[in-house]
């Protein structure tokens, strides 16, 4: 049907979305990534196919591609907590970045209302007072990520 859809209208709304998130789905992880470029391509404006295309080359080891992504979401929809995050998580791992990491997870804590980007916000902050050896403010954000954590509904 979705096939059906995209060669009618191969510009249709979401349908490249769509079609990625299902290849994602079946770890076809190739097609996953041209579908989201391809809707991103069609619908400039969508952001959720460039959420999911950082956060597929994230975990298929483009960090690059996905610090790019993660900055255009900022750019372009700075109410979105998830982009904030994602790109804290994603500069962790960097030595020299802990200023921009905490600066982020406190960003995309402000606009979180969710408790699972609450409690992943809190995480990396935990993250970046222990590597910085501030002890009571590790303690403070462990304590409240293991709350938003305990608020997730399985």
């Amino acid at each position: 049907m979705l096939h059906e859809v995209l060669h009618e209208y191969p510009k249709f709304p979401l349908a490249s979305f769509n079609l990625g998130v299902l290849r994602e789905e079946e770890g076809r992880f190739a097609e996953a990534r041209s579908a989201y470029e391809t809707e991103i391509k069609n619908q400039p404006k969508t952001f959720a196919a460039r959420f999911n295309l950082g956060n597929l080359l994230l975990r298929t080891g483009d960090e690059t591609g996905a610090e790019e992504q993660m900055r255009v979401l900022i750019k372009e929809d700075p109410k979105d907590p998830g982009a904030y995050l994602l790109l804290a998580k994603i500069l962790l791992g960097r030595s020299g970045q802990l200023r921009e990491v905490e600066s982020l997870a406190h960003a995309g804590l402000d606009r979180a209302k969710e408790p699972d980007l609450k409690a992943l916000g809190y995480f990396l902050l935990a993250d970046v007072y222990s590597r910085q050896g501030r002890t009571k403010e590790f303690q403070d954000a462990v304590r409240k990520g293991e709350h938003y954590k305990s608020l997730i509904k399985s």
